[in-house]
């Protein structure tokens, strides 16, 4: 289960229906970088393990993904503000989003790592 910072993430204590994570704006940007990087891997992200997580940031940067955008995706897991990744989307080939498929990875990896 990918680890997230729980300053950064706070739980909520009281867990009254609002959700158990107290909403903020780095809960909302977690939470549309997780769409699109579900998207890209064809699985859900937030199961990798943070080890996993960084390969398979690496395996991106390695297939050409934008380095910018890498880091945006990167802060999701670090102690620092999310950025919104919006008018990084654009920088996403088709090439690109097809080599970021689990499938493509899983055969590809152990080339390339």
């Amino acid at each position: 289960m990918l680890a997230v910072d729980e300053n950064k993430y706070k739980p909520n204590p009281e867990n009254n229906g609002t959700g158990h994570i107290v909403p903020s704006e780095d809960t909302d940007l977690y939470c549309y970088i997780m769409i699109i990087l579900n998207y890209l891997y064809g699985d859900r992200v937030n199961n990798m393990s943070i080890e996993e997580f960084y390969e398979y940031m690496t395996y991106l940067s390695k297939i050409g993904v934008h380095k910018e955008l890498l880091n945006v995706f990167e802060k999701i897991v670090s102690n620092c503000h999310n950025d919104n990744p919006g008018y990084l989307l654009d920088s996403l080939s088709e090439e690109t989003i097809y080599r970021s498929h689990i499938k493509v990875y899983e055969k590809a990896k152990s080339r390339l790592m």
